[in-house]
């Protein structure tokens, strides 16, 4: 009796650090799936937008071009152009958020809001277009700050490409200064304001080209590739 008492004990025993096992198994996964690994930037959403924007920027580009070609309307429609791209960037940008990266999540709906807000000041008369210019491309370089911090998370698809775009958008930062000193004349601006429009290049060139590639990745394609 004291046998069968014993290995009926030691039973009991093995099963309560068995279930005690899986438990905690089940708890470190659930933890390393909440907290140890990025949320999905892969999501048919995400490259819907993608492709939205990257169709608004087509579009505000080729008009920006045909605006010194030939005049006329195509100058607000670029106007309109930038300020609907700087929403579909705020609205990526929600919807790759992360926990883990809250702040340049912020960075991007604050950048998508200034260059609204540059649209807006020109589309109004408020101010001349280059000053309205330096606003939106101040904050398109906030956007391109988030686009450089989403390429190093090692989970987005054509990361590469989104670091070069990010880097070059991420330029714009420097119109702040002629924003604060209230630049409103292309002609007297220094050489420096005037070189920093390259930033336009990623917003109107590498930034479509890296959300094309995106918008093209597969389901799961994030976690192979950074190019």
């Amino acid at each position: 009796m004291s046998d069968v008492r014993d290995l009926t004990l030691w039973e009991i025993s093995a099963g309560h650090s068995l279930t005690g096992l899986c438990v905690t198994g089940t708890s470190r996964q659930s933890l390393v799936g909440e907290w140890g690994m990025d949320e999905s930037v892969d999501t048919p959403s995400a490259r819907t937008i993608a492709r939205a924007l990257t169709a608004a920027a087509v579009v505000t580009w080729g008009s920006l071009i045909l605006f010194f070609i030939v005049g006329g309307p195509f100058g607000t429609i670029n106007d309109l152009g930038n300020g609907v791209l700087a929403v579909l960037c705020g609205v990526l940008a929600l919807l790759l958020h992360s926990r883990r990266r809250i702040a340049a999540t912020m960075f991007a709906a604050a950048g998508a809001a200034i260059s609204v807000f540059g649209s807006f000041l020109v589309l109004s008369n408020t101010a001349g277009y280059f000053f309205a210019g330096l606003v939106s491309a101040s904050g398109f370089g906030l956007i391109g700050i988030w686009l450089l911090v989403i390429s190093r998370s090692g989970d987005l698809p054509a990361s590469r490409s989104a670091l070069i775009a990010g880097a070059v958008m991420a330029l714009g930062i420097v119109n702040v200064a002629g924003v604060v000193e209230g630049r409103d004349d292309q002609d007297a601006a220094p050489g420096w304001l005037v070189a920093a429009g390259v930033c336009w290049a990623g917003t109107y060139l590498l930034l479509p080209m890296w959300a094309t590639r995106f918008a093209r990745s597969s389901p799961g394609h994030s976690r192979h590739t950074g190019v």
